[in-house]
């Protein structure tokens, strides 16, 4: 569904634009980086990491007479806990223009309920929500894809959010569709994500290739790791991002159960950007079985 915004901040030269973002393992970051780097031609666009302000490194901004944005990977369907505390902390709206980006592994229907219950918790805090969309990125979570086609979903992504910081600059009121199907396949994801995650969490083991750095412990954006007496433990506040795991410059954190789930050659988005040898070309007209679906979506900036 598309419309012009109600509210006149749209389309205005050099606008204020804060975009609040939380990335796990990279993907959701190189996405609003090359948002910014669109709406920074002609607006003052300003990045702000959710983790530091949930962990109090750094106060919000002054929000008066600025558009903002929320950026965040969706989880089982859903939004990450994180966000939903973030969003709790949130100073009042005043009827503030509000678009949302999520990245994901597909850009299927199934996540179109994703922001539904964040939508409702940031309305009542006052903001107009006028915007959302979901840009594919690589997978970082039980099925690893080619390289290429990673490289390709970022090239994708270029354009996808040239055409997406011209949208929400002029106003153009984009909400994802949704059935009462969906709401009970998000709710069902994110309880059953939720559960696993937890225990998935908790059961995290360290090899002796450990070196006790502390970098994990540091960048867990729940807290869910403590470095205490040259000891880790690990709590049930995991939310699955996966970033411990292959952002571990020993390789030394490994999963107790549901093994199935890290992909065995791990998850770098930034190496596979700089790779010049690796090309963004996967998907073509010959593709065939589950990533063909990918054609329409690479070929279409609009979507």
């Amino acid at each position: 569904m598309k419309r012009t915004s109600k509210f006149s901040t749209m389309g205005l030269d050099n606008m204020k634009i804060i975009i609040y973002y939380f990335s796990g393992t990279g993907n959701t970051k190189t996405v609003v980086n090359l948002l910014k780097s669109h709406l920074d031609t002609d607006h003052d666009c300003q990045l702000f990491n959710i983790e530091d302000i949930n962990k109090n490194k750094v106060d919000f901004p002054e929000q008066n007479n600025a558009m903002i944005g929320l950026a965040y990977p969706i989880y089982g369907g859903d939004t990450p806990h994180n966000i939903y505390e973030f969003v709790d902390r949130l100073p009042a709206g005043d009827a503030i223009d509000l678009f949302i980006l999520n990245t994901a592994a597909d850009y299927s229907g199934s996540n179109n309920n994703a922001s539904k219950r964040i939508i409702k918790r940031l309305e009542a805090k006052y903001y107009h929500v006028f915007y959302e969309r979901t840009i594919a990125m690589g997978s970082n979570y039980f099925l690893e894809y080619p390289d290429t086609l990673v490289k390709q979903l970022y090239e994708t992504a270029k354009l996808k959010t040239k055409h997406m910081s011209e949208e929400i600059i002029n106003g153009v009121q984009r909400i994802r569709r949704t059935n009462p199907f969906l709401k009970a396949f998000a709710y069902l994801g994110y309880k059953g994500e939720t559960f696993a995650a937890k225990r998935f969490g908790k059961k995290l083991k360290v090899s002796d290739d450990c070196i006790l750095c502390g970098k994990c412990a540091r960048n867990c954006p729940v807290n869910n790791i403590i470095l205490e007496n040259d000891k880790l433990s690990f709590s049930d506040k995991c939310i699955w991002c996966m970033r411990c795991i292959y952002e571990c410059p020993q390789n030394a954190i490994k999963p107790g159960i549901l093994k199935s789930v890290v992909l065995k050659g791990g998850y770098n988005i930034k190496k596979i950007i700089k790779d010049d040898s690796i090309s963004g070309d996967f998907v073509n007209e010959k593709t065939r079985g589950f990533y063909k679906h990918f054609l329409k979506y690479v070929n279409d900036p609009k979507i």
